[in-house]
């Protein structure tokens, strides 16, 4: 439901297996990291679930004669079930609860943000 995504693009002419440490390396403030041989990359976001609300990160990372991109997207989703019953048991709660997943959203940009600026600034 709350979604968002964030890219970048560097140089390098290390190796892919360098680069593919080195934004693992940066991109630990997320969460626990894994890349694929073929550039796909999954973020563990448990760190940003909630109560109401669970979170999700996701990426690609791609390389053309030396040139890469890497594009990460987050998206925090209701527990739709958790706020139906909040809503029915305390009227007026159950849309204030959904502000909760909006708060990881922009929790997520800011920490991806600062990742990907922190890799910019080291592949560069």
């Amino acid at each position: 439901m709350f979604k968002g995504s964030q890219n970048t693009n560097f140089k390098s002419d290390s190796p892919i297996e360098k680069v593919h440490e080195i934004i693992q390396e940066n991109l630990e403030t997320l969460g626990s990291v894994q890349i694929s041989d073929s550039g796909l990359i999954k973020i563990n976001a448990s760190r940003f679930d909630g109560f109401v609300h669970e979170c999700e990160i996701t990426g690609t990372v791609r390389e053309k004669e030396g040139k890469y991109s890497l594009v990460l997207d987050w998206e925090a989703k209701p527990k739709w079930l958790i706020v139906i019953v909040i809503a029915v048991c305390t009227i007026g709660w159950g849309l204030p609860v959904l502000i909760l997943p909006f708060i990881a959203s922009n929790d997520m940009k800011k920490k991806a943000s600062s990742a990907l600026d922190n890799l910019s600034f080291e592949l560069k």
